[in-house]
């Protein structure tokens, strides 16, 4: 049985001898340069084969031999009975038809993985996160916001106390919410609903509307996206996808990254799937029907955001980046009953 030549270095060393590795029943002998060490098989730690890298033995001394010979080491490892564990990227590297199917089935399988697997598990586990743990996501969000992106609200206190009653009447919808008041900005007129339940209004939305029914649509919108708890199965399945991806790159800690420092990432997130925007589009509809307004009122909304965000010129995502088309959505709510009418 030949044996495997290699590098041999002693404990705390950087320095290496050529040296010999033979397997002989459950020994393994290192012979080098006037020295002839024996050990047992099971005290050695072997690496696994990964690709044309050096293949490592770690002895209990700490000691090491490397070799570059991994052909000759599996052989000796195949000869003494003895299988290498191998790895899933020398698998693959061990022939072009399988690196051909590779790269073929595994954007396929994590293309379906992303799109249709995450969400269907992203919704039981969104529906088992403590509403204390939503609750402290909203106060995290509220502050980035208020820290980069947002500024204090500049609506009269009577404006605000008429919104207040007017939100106090609709929150039957959902229980727990809560309406905060704040200057987009940068961000314009926009409307946020937060895991934890807390809706943001800003006040060039406000500005804008000019009907009771125009408020009851935005609200119930975001009553929608509440109710489906939206926010947080996007969350899931961002946190789900950062941690498949971090397997196969083989570093776990961007997951915690994500999760610790991951404000951002949830505040992207907040900019909804064309499905769910759906949803909460069907659900503002029924809203409206049910307090008695014309769901026109949901389409001279979405008329006024339309134009008002086209004609902006910031960077940051707007409240319609990911919506559905604009004129697929103004369809929605055409009525024969104008939103100026007001209640039935």
């Amino acid at each position: 049985m030949e044996p495997v030549q290699g590098d041999f270095y002693k404990a705390e060393s950087s320095d290496s001898v050529t040296a010999y590795l033979r397997f002989t029943d459950d020994r393994v002998s290192l012979e080098g340069p006037g020295f002839t060490r024996l050990f047992e098989f099971n005290q050695l730690e072997i690496s696994d084969r990964l690709a044309s890298l050096p293949r490592r033995i770690h002895f209990p001394d700490g000691s090491l031999f490397s070799t570059r010979d991994n052909a000759a080491f599996d052989q000796l490892l195949v000869e003494t009975g003895r299988v290498s564990k191998g790895s899933l990227i020398n698998f693959f590297e061990s022939g072009w038809r399988w690196t051909i199917l590779a790269l073929i089935t595994l954007p396929v399988a994590l293309y379906f993985l992303f799109t249709i697997g995450m969400p269907i598990i992203a919704t039981p586990l969104a529906q088992a996160v403590p509403e204390s743990i939503k609750d402290r996501l909203d106060v995290e969000i509220v502050s980035f916001l208020d820290a980069r992106l947002l500024k204090p609200s500049e609506l009269s206190a009577e404006k605000k106390h008429q919104m207040d009653d007017a939100f106090d009447e609709l929150e039957w919808w959902a229980n727990g919410t809560s309406l905060e008041f704040r200057k987009g900005d940068a961000l314009g007129a926009n409307a946020l609903a937060l895991p934890g339940g807390t809706i943001i209004i800003t006040d060039e939305l406000l500005e804008m509307i000019e009907y009771d029914g125009e408020f009851y649509a935005v609200m119930a919108h975001e009553f929608g996206h509440i109710k489906s708890n939206h926010s947080m199965r996007n969350l899931v399945q961002v946190a789900g996808i950062s941690m498949v991806l971090s397997w196969m790159l083989g570093d776990l800690s961007l997951v915690t990254d994500m999760v610790l420092v991951g404000v951002p990432t949830i505040l992207q997130q907040l900019s909804y799937s064309r499905k769910f925007e759906n949803e909460a589009d069907q659900f503002a509809l029924i809203m409206l029907k049910h307090k008695g307004y014309s769901t026109a009122c949901f389409s001279s909304l979405i008329e006024k955001l339309s134009k008002a965000h086209e004609s902006s010129d910031s960077d940051i995502p707007s409240y319609l980046s990911s919506h559905p088309e604009s004129r697929s959505r103004i369809a929605l709510g055409k009525s024969d009953r104008s939103c100026s009418v007001g209640k039935e």
